[in-house]
């Protein structure tokens, strides 16, 4: 997971440093770049979100009950995401089509309508993530505080896992919000 990130960046600094060079952004990569890049930031998130369905899986003892539910959220937060990803990139040769031959270095970022929708399903599912990790803990705190123990590594991994639910959910809910209201304030309504 470490690595795939690192070559997600690469892939990144690689797409913007060569479409600032004439010719190399055309109407149809430009039209495939959007959904590729997405995507590509997508299995990233995914990778990661299996994982720590394993960790929520371990801390409530390989429960059969809670693995199935977060496997059936996990599984329609990706139909949900690839919907969005699908439904915009159907319509977005018609709304780049109008920009797409202006003198811009690279492709011009236009939205589609609903592309701030993409990153809500994995929000939410972060959200119940964070939600069995948050009730462990609390759990695990208040069984410790009335033994009078000290912290123990299950208490450690407990309060990293609340700590990675709560950081990684508070991107996504930033992430979305910064893209509604851009839509709001710079585009004009739509006709």
């Amino acid at each position: 997971i470490r690595y795939y990130g690192i070559a997600l960046l690469i892939f990144d600094v690689t797409q913007i440093q060569l479409f600032t060079r004439p010719g190399i952004a055309t109407d149809n990569v430009c039209i495939a770049m959007d959904p590729t890049t997405r995507l590509a930031g997508a299995i990233l998130l995914w990778a990661i979100e299996i994982a720590m369905q394993f960790r929520i899986y371990a801390l409530y003892k390989r429960s059969y009950r809670v693995g199935l539910f977060n496997f059936a959220l996990f599984l329609a937060s990706i139909a949900a995401f690839l919907w969005v990803l699908i439904h915009n990139a159907v319509r977005q040769r018609a709304v780049i089509a109008e920009a797409i031959h202006l003198p811009l270095p690279g492709c011009p970022s236009i939205h589609s309508g609903i592309e701030w929708l993409q990153w809500v399903p994995a929000t939410i599912f972060e959200g119940v993530l964070f939600g069995w990790a948050l009730y462990k803990t609390l759990q695990s705190t208040v069984g410790r505080w009335q033994s009078g123990s000290s912290i123990s590594l299950y208490a450690t991994i407990l309060r990293d896992n609340v700590l990675y639910f709560f950081g990684i959910s508070c991107l996504l809910i930033f992430n979305n919000l910064m893209v509604v209201v851009r839509l709001i304030t710079v585009q004009p309504p739509v006709q």
